[in-house]
């Protein structure tokens, strides 16, 4: 018969696993909103994302995609507000094309990362209305 060091029901460990620093959040901090938001002329039209489970600070490498449909781009402006209302520019009007795809890296570890997040779109003109196709938050 075997002897048995321990407690038979911890799992094994890998010795050749990194440590893990308890402050950094985990992997699947963030969040998606799909749900279609109509941006109306010279308008402001908010989507949110509520996060929680993620301890501590956000990322300073967080990262915000945003899928716009809008025959000019140039006509909006994204904002990102913290649970605590603190604001970060993604984006400011005024430059061309139609339609947005982009992912923008924002320095966000001085933010608590559990709370509701909310993305801000600002239409600066008449004429051209579009939607909030979808948009996503990752903390860590």
């Amino acid at each position: 018969m075997d002897a048995i060091w321990g407690d038979p029901t911890d799992p094994p460990t890998d010795p050749t696993d990194p440590p893990t620093d308890p402050t950094d959040p985990p992997a699947e901090c963030g969040g998606t909103s799909t749900e279609s938001t109509p941006i109306g002329d010279n308008r402001i039209v908010t989507s949110d994302i509520a996060v929680s489970g993620c301890p501590g600070a956000a990322s300073s490498a967080s990262t915000v995609s945003v899928e716009i449909t809008h025959p000019d781009r140039g006509e909006l402006s994204i904002y990102l507000y913290a649970p605590d209302g603190s604001y970060y520019v993604l984006k400011r009007n005024g430059d061309s094309g139609a339609n947005l795809s982009e992912t923008y890296t924002v320095d966000l570890d001085t933010e608590d990362g559990d709370g509701t997040w909310t993305l801000s779109v600002k239409d600066y003109a008449s004429g051209n209305t579009g939607t909030i196709d979808s948009w996503s938050l990752d903390l860590a």
